[in-house]
């Protein structure tokens, strides 16, 4: 679990509003200190693709690609220096409720535990030439999602995968697909001071009695966790990462997801030809492309209409000005409080939709949803 003072720092930025990624994650290669250079290519190993502070990496003997980071490797003193460092920045700095750029943030922390990481190393007789590489690391874990941080800055990323401890972390990369990475969680205390982190930004509980957590990240990323009695193996972590750039038809049309035929049919029935568009289910498996085909065929709604959507953990990215997004929320510590896609659904036929999108159906919303549609909603 966190330790001690990480978590009066966590609830404190806890309400500080994160855009994406932390800054360091992309930073150029040149601008990081001694001990992030990226380790040499394991003979017999085929480089794929490097950027960032990431290679790709086909090994003899793998099924998996390698999606390997330029991870510092710590010295038991260096990992003493790195805890000490965090329980020292959460009791001394001090953050101004007003700061709320991401950016300007990181440099607050970074400038204040690069002081206290030079004062602890001398004590611990660790060289000075490792306190910035040390600093990078404590900031990150404290501001960030630590070793994750890099994989979720990465936007050649579809899923983030961590399966439990002494495993590697998995990716499912956009044009590799899906790949081992060198990421590996020591203990579940790791894993699970991140859910709760998570949990706390987006004001979700998960705990014993509800063991489950699904939730929307402030950068759109949808989370999605487990821990024991319902994961046996301890506690996991899904990720799906969200193109910042959604594909239009015309993407889908060069990859051969479509063809011209059907492509033009979408658009006809979507448009309906301003006179009466189709009801339309999209189906498929996890991964298929459900979220990309319907966010390309609501480009074919005229700019015109008012469009409701309604989600379990919002994902769409619509480019109309007219959207009014709705997303279900989970009962309180109490059981209370909770709104179900069933309630959402009835609510906004009230709401004078054009266009209503369900994002998934699984439950009771299927027979309101119907309903809907008889009433003349598209």
């Amino acid at each position: 679990m966190a330790k001690k003072g990480e978590g009066y720092i966590s609830k404190i930025l806890a309400e500080i509003p994160a855009e994406g990624a932390p800054s360091e994650a992309k930073a150029p290669a040149e601008t990081k200190p001694t001990g992030w250079e990226a380790p040499e290519i394991p003979r017999g190993a085929k480089l794929l693709e490097k950027y960032g502070e990431c290679e790709i990496l086909s090994l003899q003997g793998e099924v998996l690609p390698l999606y390997r980071l330029h991870i510092p490797q710590l010295t038991d003193a260096e990992k003493k220096l790195l805890k000490v460092t965090k329980e020292r920045a959460a009791e001394e700095i001090k953050v101004n409720p007003d700061l709320t750029d991401p950016s300007a943030l990181r440099q607050v922390f970074l400038k204040e535990t690069l002081r206290i990481a030079g004062e602890e190393a001398r004590k611990l007789h660790v060289p000075s030439g490792r306190v910035k590489v040390i600093s990078e690391l404590a900031v990150r874990d404290m501001l960030g999602y630590g070793a994750l941080d890099p994989l979720i800055a990465d936007d050649k990323l579809e899923d983030i995968l961590v399966i439990g401890t002494g495993k590697p972390v998995y990716v499912f990369h956009r044009k590799y697909g899906m790949c081992q990475t060198n990421v590996v969680f020591e203990d579940d205390d790791s894993i699970l001071y991140l859910i709760e982190k998570m949990a706390r930004v987006v004001g979700r509980r998960i705990d014993q009695q509800v063991p489950l957590l699904d939730a929307r990240l402030p950068d759109g990323s949808r989370v999605n966790a487990t821990i024991p009695p319902v994961s046996l193996a301890g506690p996991t972590i899904s990720i799906r990462k969200f193109r910042s750039d959604p594909l239009t038809v015309v993407d889908l049309l060069s990859f051969g997801t479509l063809n011209l035929e059907v492509a033009s049919f979408l658009w006809s029935v979507v448009d309906g030809f301003g006179v009466k568009p189709a009801n339309i289910l999209i189906s498929g498996g996890t991964g298929s492309g459900k979220t990309t085909t319907l966010n390309t065929l609501v480009n074919f709604c005229p700019e015109r209409e008012r469009i409701i959507s309604i989600e379990d953990t919002a994902e769409l990215q619509l480019p109309h000005k007219h959207w009014v997004r709705l997303e279900t929320r989970p009962p309180n510590i109490e059981g209370r409080g909770e709104i179900t896609m069933d309630d959402l659904v009835k609510n906004a036929l009230r709401m004078r939709p054009d266009r209503l999108i369900v994002g998934e159906v699984r439950g009771p919303e299927a027979l309101t949803m119907f309903t809907a549609m008889n009433t003349g909603h598209e």
